[in-house]
């Protein structure tokens, strides 16, 4: 039958079980989205090209399935790429069909054309952020590459591809057959090598003080509830890393809480005195193990590593593993659990050592009560987390921003558990919650969706207000209103003699305060919202917020020198700083 480009891509998509497409318009990719929306898909205009790529993200996140943007040429393509990097960082399955300028006029100069080394140069610009990349030159390949596009982005370790599209091809017809991407899908997943797991099973079995380490591949392979059996085989504790930790509710009692430069005090403590360490799906980050040095978390020897990952680039990437196990968390770790079991004759319950766990957490949680339960104004930042954890509904989902909500939240242990929160990692983009929020709730409806940002966070991404609107989303967008990029302004203050520039909101030359009136803001985009200044106000504003209907946003003015938080290991800019600050003094002297 007869086709033309757009025709194609949107009937191979639907035929493979897209169901949503985020995106903008633009004169690039206009035909390829109306053959998406003639397909009966549906397009979520997204109003920034970041938004939708981060939209996408999300919804691969919190459905499993594909996330799949559709943008217009150069200044489209170009301005999503932050979002293309956090995918690849935080391995997010999300298909880029981006349109490209006319072949026909390709080299010169054309309307919208990158053409400084070549013809082709937005293909080459783009390329090296993806997994895996196709030009689309000839009609009849297009339904074969959008099949093996979705192949790549979810097989193995999942990441973001593209595919670029000539938009001459969106209205040329020829003369095809669809080919069925169902079948271009690898069934099953890979499971670690028998030897190895055996010999794994064996140095857990015989470890005295074992400790479970979660990474952000226990969340994408969806394996929690398979760590938390292995945990219980073992009787040993599941720590984290930052994107690991939302695998587990907080209060899960064999879960110690993150570890790290600000990790519990508990989970740092297990992980030092460990004599086996099984790593789950993790890269061994800088935040997570204190910049590597060797005793703030990890002491490696004596400690012994074993480490499963599917990606085996990344085993023994930053520290040397006794055993190293590529394959899928979900299905190895079912069978490495029943190889521990056959070895201690039956299927062990949870027993000393995981439910000694309690009392740490209780004097960790101690030490945050002051501020969780503060009254003061401006408002203390863990005051709102403390009422949204008593408020949050039960089938309610959250995305955290990389600001100090997420270490905030996971201090307080407030992740409410599997499939319901996200948290970025990677390049560590503030505003990705906001945008996030958008593809959570249209691949999980009815589920309120609950952004918690910054105000710098939020200004990143504001136009996700107005696709809220238009879309009718449950987000409640929570934002802890500082009055600048305060993290920022701290280190400033910090260790350039208290002097700080760029990271508060107010005019340059008086020094006025020009913090934006973020419910003021969300109103002139038809969005509800309110200020909240008072602890007393709190409450009331969250259970309006959760129980709306659409969309809506609170405004929670809080203390800049309120947003701290507790230090446990050493972090990369007091160790560069400090022995900078050091040396200077030392010349000073000398």
């Amino acid at each position: 039958m007869k086709l033309n480009g757009g025709q194609i891509l949107g009937r191979t998509l639907k035929a493979a079980g897209v169901e949503t497409i985020f995106g903008l318009v633009g004169h690039g990719n206009i035909g390829l989205i109306d053959g998406i929306v003639d397909a009966g898909i549906s397009f979520v205009s997204c109003h920034h090209e970041t938004v939708a790529g981060m939209a996408a993200d999300g919804y691969f996140r919190a459905t499993g399935k594909p996330g799949v943007v559709c943008l217009t040429c150069a200044p489209g393509a170009l301005n999503a790429q932050l979002a293309v990097n956090t995918a690849a960082q935080d391995h997010s399955a999300v298909v880029y069909i981006v349109g490209d300028i006319p072949m026909k006029f390709a080299g010169k100069g054309t309307y919208e054309e990158v053409d400084l080394h070549g013809p082709d140069d937005q293909f080459h610009l783009l390329k090296p952020n993806f997994k895996r990349a196709w030009k689309v030159v000839n009609l009849e390949l297009m339904s074969q590459f959008v099949a093996n596009a979705l192949n790549a982005a979810q097989t193995g370790c999942p990441g973001p591809v593209l595919l670029d599209v000539p938009f001459d091809l969106d209205t040329q017809e020829v003369d095809t057959e669809l080919v069925d991407a169902a079948r271009f899908l690898p069934r099953g997943r890979p499971q670690g090598e028998e030897s190895l797991l055996e010999e794994a099973a064996e140095m857990l079995f015989q470890a005295e003080r074992a400790v479970l380490l979660a990474g952000g591949g226990v969340n994408l392979s969806r394996s929690s509830e398979a760590l938390m059996q292995l945990s219980k085989a073992l009787d040993a504790p599941i720590v984290s890393s930052i994107m690991g930790a939302s695998a587990f509710c907080g209060t899960y009692e064999g879960f110690a809480g993150f570890i790290g430069s600000y990790g519990t005090e508990l989970a740092n403590d297990l992980v030092r005195e460990a004599d086996v360490l099984f790593a789950v799906g993790t890269r061994f980050e800088e935040e997570e193990t204190a910049i590597w040095l060797d005793g703030e978390v990890l002491n490696v020897p004596p400690t012994h590593i074993i480490q499963l990952d599917i990606d085996p680039m990344v085993i023994g990437k930053n520290y040397p593993v006794d055993i190293g196990i590529v394959g899928d968390a979900a299905v190895t770790l079912s069978r490495l659990r029943q190889m521990v079991e056959d070895r201690a004759g039956g299927k062990a319950e949870a027993g000393r050592r995981l439910g000694d766990l309690a009392k740490g957490k209780r004097e960790w949680l101690e030490k945050l009560s002051g501020d969780m339960d503060s009254d003061q104004v401006p408002l203390n930042p863990r005051r709102i987390l403390r009422g949204l954890g008593e408020q949050l509904p039960e089938d309610a989902i959250l995305t955290v921003d990389c600001s100090w909500s997420r270490i905030g939240l996971l201090q307080q242990l407030g992740q409410p558990g599997p499939d319901r929160c996200y948290i970025v990692g990677g390049v560590l983009p503030i505003g990705w919650s906001t945008s996030a929020a958008l593809g959570v709730a249209a691949g999980r409806p009815p589920s309120r969706v609950v952004a918690v940002t910054g105000d710098g966070g939020f200004l990143m991404s504001i136009q996700s207000l107005l696709t809220a609107a238009e879309y009718d989303l449950p987000i409640t967008w929570l934002i802890i209103n500082n009055g600048g990029y305060n993290a920022l302004d701290v280190l400033q203050r910090v260790y350039f003699g208290g002097r700080s520039v760029g990271s508060c909101f107010k005019n340059d030359r008086t020094g006025v305060d020009l913090t934006p009136d973020f419910s003021a803001i969300a109103q002139g985009f038809h969005v509800p919202g309110e200020r909240v200044t008072s602890a007393g106000e709190i409450d009331g504003a969250l259970e309006r917020g959760l129980q709306a209907q659409g969309p809506y946003l609170i405004d929670f003015i809080c203390d800049p020198n309120e947003s701290r938080l507790i230090r446990t290991a050493q972090v990369t800019w007091s160790y560069f700083w400090s022995t900078h600050r050091a040396k200077e003094a030392s010349d000073k002297v000398g």
